[in-house]
């Protein structure tokens, strides 16, 4: 049975989950999970990374931009992708 695509919410929902990665390679998220109510528990400092080439967090959702500011002491970069760059993976490469 094939899964249906990732929804542009389901991807807002996966970059507060954790992914499970299935037998067959697929990659999903909890669809249910919302974490914005109790975002602003946090207390400590957070520091949010994401490249703009990150094809599971897609920064065309604006999602750092959004959130992190609501964070008393949220700070958030959003790293350019380059040809050399492999998008979610680019944290592997310090070297980038």
């Amino acid at each position: 049975m094939k899964k249906p695509l990732l929804t542009e919410q389901l991807l807002r929902n996966v970059f507060f989950d954790t992914f499970a990665l299935m037998r067959d390679g697929s990659i999903y998220g909890n669809a249910s999970y919302n974490p914005a109510p109790e975002l602003s528990k946090i207390k400590t400092k957070l520091f949010a990374l994401n490249f703009s080439d990150d094809e599971f967090n897609p920064d065309r959702l604006q999602l750092l931009q959004t959130v992190v500011p609501k964070l008393e002491h949220g700070r958030y970069v959003v790293q350019l992708g380059t040809p050399a760059s492999p998008g979610h993976y680019t944290m592997t490469r310090p070297d980038l």
